[in-house]
């Protein structure tokens, strides 16, 4: 059993073609979730807030939220960074960092700090991205590396954004021209 298509084609490339024929992808169960859900989050639309959520660590890309601010603080940017949940590394100029949460208050979160946009900074494929499906359970827009199951869920989200380079310049200008689009994704 996988929980994501991502992760079938991963067990295929590494183990053949036989093990692939036995898989069986079956997501996690966002039963847990339901009972937080009273419906979309409001999210302001006037300027760029991103919140990256979770434990972020090496692997879910702490250097990426540092190299992320570095390029907003060199160009001037009126982009904000709230980790909603902690950060695996020394302070980060201007990037909030709101501390351990439940899930029950995520949708609170989100709301008080503004967030308009989740990003998914993960530098290594999920087998299942929890944030991605409470992101888009909660009708907010989700940006994502092109990775793993995060990247699979983004795809199939109207409000998803897939980003191919993990430049952060290139990365920022994505997410800004997802904003301008009313975070809709171009066909």
């Amino acid at each position: 059993r996988v929980f994501s298509a991502s992760s079938a084609e991963l067990v295929e490339r590494a183990f053949g073609e036989e093990v692939a024929r036995r898989l069986q992808v079956q997501p996690h169960s966002m039963g847990y979730f339901r009972e937080v859900l009273t419906g979309p989050v409001a999210f302001p639309r006037d300027r760029l807030r991103i919140g990256i959520v979770g434990h972020i660590s090496m692997h879910k890309g702490s250097r990426l939220v540092r190299r992320l601010a570095d390029a907003r603080r060199r160009r001037a940017l009126d982009i904000s960074f709230t980790v909603i949940g902690t950060l695996d590394s020394a302070p980060v100029a201007d990037v909030a960092v709101t501390g351990s949460y439940l899930t029950k208050e995520l949708p609170d979160l989100l709301e008080r700090h503004s967030i308009n946009l989740v990003l998914v900074p993960s530098i290594c494929p999920e087998t299942f991205c929890f944030v991605a499906h409470e992101t888009i359970a909660l009708g907010l827009p989700l940006a994502v590396l092109d990775l793993g199951a995060q990247a699979e869920a983004a795809a199939s989200y109207t409000r998803g954004l897939v980003i191919r380079d993990d430049d952060p310049d290139r990365l920022l200008d994505a997410c800004m021209e997802f904003a301008a689009s009313g975070f809709c994704r171009q066909s």
